[in-house]
């Protein structure tokens, strides 16, 4: 057995050995190279990605793996052409990391890259010394500030402050130099892009982001003229309050403009940034809508909508070439116009046919909202746009109607909330005063009986105008506030009781929770009084939430404030720093319905069984009535004793969870036939026995039986009469 086990273990040993001397051969045959990775600072889950062209796959790449127990991971890369990799994991990753050729492969997490283990491993070690980078200032910003990455070596945004050399416009900063690390100078004014510092030598840089090896070739480039871009995106940028004012573009993958883009000159949509595309641009380049310079938490520096997960409003991306690698969208004069709307996550491309602001018309915007988000198959006829204009009649549009496009919203809403549509016209110099307006599917089904009309007067040939549509109003809203107020309006949708302890709440849109991942809800967003102002507390607090935001909560209270209705009514106050609503409530009061399935006057003579009838109730809340449980018979009124003549009460008694009280009474009658006898206005018992006369007796006293009967008798009762007696024979 030991001999076969060593054979066998030979075996693996030979095979697992031709198999890693097959591989790599496979590797080197493959042009393959092998990249190593070493984690110094034990990050966790490593993976590389490489750009351009994914080699290795998105983001964030291909796992890599690890040598045995050592800090050492690698990958198989194919060097064909230089590309750049980034080592990343839980805990980091490296800057972008050059690769040139099949020597330098061993990485540290510095970005910096040896031919051997032992001179990475050995570079860790070494000590580095600081270099001053100078940075001149020809633009008159104030406050100069430097910020480096990765890893903020002079600290977060916005970095160390920079000092000036004497009065001059030089102003400079100390940092370790190391691969990759980028460097941005920013005041007051303005900013540089992020600006590679690539050795110990060219350290000197402008605001047009260039690096030169002196002071004097820096100063001599800005007395050359800028060189201009061969092609421009123009992103026109359109805002609902019209405040532009700070607002900055982050952009990349531009192949010539480097980040931020300032506002340029404004245009009828709103304002406008221009940003350069040099010949090494990607097929798309990034945007970003930032409020100002600086960076925030994700939320509160830019533009846009806040994903269902809480995290950072999405960037935007501008196509710039199309499948086959070709620009695409510019002009003869190499521009490409662009519009986004406050709060979309989409970009509207400038169409022949509609605009926006094509020349030689003016452009008509209708924004479209529907509370129910049906848009679908919904589109518009129009007519009267003049020679060119955008038409049902003509164009892309024949017979079909002219779409909405776009997603919009309004800057920091969730991607749950309600989202509104566009539809443009361009209106040619010629065109009507009034453009013929109707809201249909192509089934013909209408919003509105009669056609609606706009008024395009004022944007005939050139312009741009806004007007906003609330599906089946069958009017038009002129101003944004008008039309946020109607179709975002935030109400309390629903506000009761449920109980003494507990409050229902609920609101007509989500309330957000959470806010980039952290608790943001706390019981002091709700202030509860009486009617006469006391203050109840709160205790607790339930809601049903997606990842982030609900549409309600469930207030406990504590069990020594119950609601009571002589303290009714009562005051909530809603107030999360972001919304305030104030609206009150009243404890029901109206008694339970009590159901009896069954009669509730009952007539029975000696000896006759009663069953009593099945019974139910209802209580009645602010807006529903629910069945009641807590309904029974009272307690001491339960009795009917058929062998005993007499008059006996059953009560049902209902008691709702707010201590409304309905009683209900079911009157058994138990009479015996042969109790009394009426003889020419005298009663008297079976055996003659005198019982005074019947007008000194009520109509629905029972008497008992004589003690001697001599004859049947026949007795007829009926409510609020005397009893007739006749003698049988």
């Amino acid at each position: 057995m030991k001999k076969v086990f060593t054979l066998m273990t030979l075996m693996t040993l030979f095979i697992t050995l031709f198999a890693a001397g097959a591989l790599r051969m496979s590797a080197e045959e493959n042009g393959t190279t092998t990249v190593w990775f070493l984690n110094s600072e034990g990050w966790t889950d490593i993976n590389a990605y490489a750009f351009p062209d994914d080699p290795l796959g998105g983001w964030p790449g291909t796992p890599a793996t690890q040598d045995g127990d050592t800090d050492w991971w690698s990958v198989d890369v194919v060097l064909a052409d230089p590309f750049n990799i980034i080592f990343n994991g839980e805990g980091g990753q490296t800057a972008d990391i050059p690769l040139l050729n099949d020597t330098d492969v061993y990485i540290t997490v510095l970005g910096e890259k040896f031919a051997t283990r032992e001179a990475a491993e050995a570079s860790l070690d070494a000590e580095r010394e600081p270099t001053t980078v100078w940075f001149l200032n020809s633009n008159g910003w104030t406050d100069i500030n430097a910020f480096a990455f990765p890893d903020d070596p002079l600290g977060g945004w916005p970095g160390t402050a920079a000092t000036q050399d004497g009065e001059t416009d030089w102003w400079s900063v100390d940092v370790i130099i190391l691969p990759g690390v980028k460097i941005i100078f920013n005041g007051e004014g303005g900013q540089t892009g992020d600006i590679e510092l690539v050795n110990e030598t060219d350290v000197y840089l402008t605001v047009r982001n260039q690096r030169f090896d002196s002071r004097e070739a820096a100063e001599a480039s800005l007395e050359e003229p800028e060189p201009e871009a061969p092609r421009k995106v123009i992103v026109h940028y359109h805002r609902w309050d019209g405040d532009y004012e700070g607002r900055t573009v982050w952009t990349w993958n531009t192949g010539w403009s480097e980040p931020p883009i300032y506002q340029g000159e404004p245009s009828d949509f709103g304002t406008t940034f221009e940003i350069g595309i040099g010949d090494t641009a990607g097929d798309e380049i990034g945007l970003i809508l930032r409020y100002g310079d600086g960076w925030g938490n994700g939320h509160n520096d830019r533009d846009g909508w806040i994903p269902a997960d809480g995290g950072d409003k999405e960037n935007k991306a501008i196509t710039i070439r199309d499948d086959e690698g070709e620009f695409v969208g510019f002009d003869e004069d190499g521009i490409k116009h662009v519009f986004v709307y406050e709060g979309s996550n989409e970009v509207i491309y400038q169409d022949d046919y509609v605009g926006p602001l094509n020349e030689g018309f003016g452009t008509l915007a209708v924004i479209y909202f529907d509370p129910t988000q049906e848009y679908e198959d919904w589109n518009i006829w129009n007519w009267g746009v003049g020679s060119g204009g955008t038409s049902s009649n003509a164009g892309p549009f024949v017979d079909t109607g002219v779409a909405f496009q776009g997603n919009l919203g309004v800057d920091g809403q969730s991607v749950n909330d309600p989202y509104f549509k566009v539809a443009h016209f361009q209106i040619a110099p010629d065109a009507d005063d009034l453009m013929g307006f109707i809201v249909r599917t192509d089934g013909w089904a209408k919003q509105c009986e009669e056609d609606l009309f706009i008024d395009i007067s004022d944007v005939q040939g050139e312009g741009f105008k806004t007007v906003f549509y609330m599906a089946n109003s069958c009017e038009f809203i002129e101003t944004f506030e008008e039309f946020e107020a109607e179709a975002f309006a935030f109400v309390i949708e629903t506000l009761q009781a449920l109980d003494p302890l507990s409050i229902s709440l609920g609101f007509n849109k989500p309330i957000r929770i959470r806010l980039a991942g952290e608790d943001i809800f706390t019981l002091d967003w709700f202030t509860l009084t009486d009617k006469d102002g006391n203050v109840i507390p709160i205790e607790n607090a339930s809601f049903v939430a997606d990842e982030n935001s609900t549409n309600g909560f469930t207030l406990i209270l504590n069990q020594a404030s119950p609601l009571r209705g002589d303290a009714s009514p009562y005051t909530l106050v809603f107030d999360n720093g972001d919304e305030m609503l104030e609206d009150t409530f009243e404890i029901p009061s109206t008694p339970p319905t009590i159901s009896i399935a069954g009669a509730r006057t009952v007539n029975l003579e000696v000896g006759d069984v009663y069953v009593l009838p099945t019974f139910s109730a209802t209580e009645h809340l602010a807006d529903s009535s629910v069945p009641l449980y807590n309904v029974r018979v009272k307690e001491g009124s339960h009795t009917v004793d058929t062998r005993n003549a007499g008059v006996y009460q059953i009560v049902i008694i209902a008691v709702d969870r707010f201590s409304n009280v309905t009683e209900e009474t079911i009157t058994v009658t138990v009479i015996d036939p042969c109790a009394i006898i009426i003889d020419n206005g005298d009663a008297a018992g079976c055996n003659g026995q005198s019982l005074g006369n019947y007008e000194d007796m009520s109509a629905m006293t029972v008497f008992a039986r004589a003690a001697t009967l001599v004859l049947p008798l026949i007795a007829v009762i009926s409510a609020g009469a005397f009893i007739k007696m006749r003698r049988g024979q």
